[in-house]
């Protein structure tokens, strides 16, 4: 499994899968509002590893929301739907919740307005 820390840093973290996710996921918002593509490409490969491997409804649905962060238009919306629909029967309801306001913002900055009601009902 890749480690999302470089050599060298704390070791506790190194191989425990929820810690990579909760990693990740940050990793890739920050870089996403700071406009970091690259490093939100990489952590997003990364990402997609240890929720592939995994297979949970979770993982699948955080890693749906970041990529959604990634994309734009229609794809962007796909990639939302998709996380809310994985995160619906998640035991981590705060994730779920995340993927309402990450998609709520979305569709506010897309001016998608009609649509605001509707995602925190889905």
């Amino acid at each position: 499994m890749t480690s999302w820390l470089p050599a060298g840093d704390h070791p506790a973290l190194r191989g425990r899968d929820t810690e990579q996710l909760e990693i990740g996921q940050l990793l890739i918002e920050a870089a996403v509002r700071s406009r970091s593509t690259r490093t939100a490409e990489e952590a997003m490969d990364r990402l997609a590893e240890t929720t592939q491997a995994g297979g949970t409804e979770d993982g699948l649905g955080i890693e749906a929301r970041s990529r959604a962060l990634l994309r734009s238009g229609d794809e962007a919306e796909a990639h939302y739907r998709e996380a809310i629909s994985h995160l619906g029967g998640a035991q981590r309801r705060p994730e779920l919740a995340r993927a309402h306001l990450l998609y709520g913002e979305w569709l506010r900055r897309e001016r998608r307005s009609s649509a605001c009601g509707r995602s925190s009902t889905t």
